[in-house]
């Protein structure tokens, strides 16, 4: 199970005015209501089969306007497409959680991780180690904050508020879920991962990086320690939580692609972003926003960046 289909990933979308409901598999469904409008209805990642009937039935109980689903499945799976477009669905380039990601299997000996790694990505690892780049285990959320906020500045894009990033780390805590690292130059942390263990995989929901010396290569050395942490502690895959996608324009921007493809590791392709319009209002309301500016999505959506 995909951990955006987990109580703690609940209450954080609570933790910033979305409602939840649950289908009787127990599937999440998330609820975010748009005055005059309706409510938008999202359901990431769920496990097949989907439920197509009981996700409508939701849909007049809340007087949806819109239901977004972007299924936990592969991309080649064509019947699940037909399924989606049979009831009433249409594929949608715009999407809120990676369509696309590297996964590290973890069970393969540290030998043969370090092998996969890029020639050159295996010497800024032992260049950061050799410049004193120490990676740390840390509880300091405050502290993860605030580099990661640097890193939006410095990229220009929209984070979570603080509030919502230390709602979901103390929710996930309550489960041990959550571990934070930290690269340390000369006692100032200047890059940091959030990691998220749920079932059998270790998710790097974010990372972060204030832009101070490059040079030393604190970000390789803290991605490759934060890959061996996860497989020390028996999971058995990493997930890099998304690269790019040229099916998808409108995406999250994540790390370059080329940085997360050094660590090695195989790509998984999800069918994408299906998305049904129940209000004509809302549909053509969508179509004139992704003319103008995609971006503005996240800001209405409220949705991890």
């Amino acid at each position: 199970m995909d951990f955006r289909q987990s109580e703690p990933f609940a209450k954080y979308l609570e933790s910033s005015g979305w409602k939840t409901t649950r289908l009787s598999d127990g599937t999440y469904v998330y609820i975010f209501n748009f005055p005059i409008l309706g409510a938008f209805l999202r359901i990431p990642r769920p496990k097949l089969p989907l439920h197509f009937s009981e996700i409508d039935q939701l849909a007049k109980k809340y007087h949806a306007c819109a239901i977004k689903i972007e299924p936990d499945a592969e991309s080649s799976d064509n019947i699940l497409k037909e399924h989606f477009l049979q009831n009433g669905y249409r594929f949608d380039s715009w999407s809120i959680e990676p369509t696309n990601t590297l996964v590290v299997d973890l069970k393969l000996s540290e030998g043969r991780l370090l092998k996969d790694l890029k020639p050159k990505w295996r010497q800024y690892v032992k260049f950061a180690k050799k410049h004193k780049i120490i990676i740390q285990k840390s509880e300091d959320i405050s502290s993860f904050v605030n580099v990661w906020q640097k890193n939006a500045k410095r990229k220009g894009f929209l984070v979570e508020s603080v509030d919502q990033i230390k709602a979901f780390y103390s929710s996930l805590k309550k489960k041990d879920g959550v571990k934070l690292y930290n690269a340390v130059y000369d006692n100032q942390t200047v890059a940091s991962a959030f990691l998220i263990f749920w079932g059998q995989t270790c998710y790097l929901w974010h990372l972060g990086y204030d832009g101070q010396y490059p040079n030393l290569r604190p970000l390789y050395l803290l991605v490759w320690e934060s890959i061996i942490f996860a497989k020390k502690k028996d999971y058995k895959y990493f997930d890099f939580e998304g690269i790019e996608d040229k099916r998808f324009p409108y995406s999250k921007k994540t790390q370059p692609s080329f940085f997360k493809k050094g660590f090695g590791g195989k790509e998984k392709i999800y069918p994408g972003s299906y998305i049904y319009f129940l209000n004509p209002i809302a549909a053509l309301a969508y179509k004139i926003i992704s003319l103008i500016n995609p971006g503005l999505f996240r800001i209405f959506v409220k949705s991890r960046p």
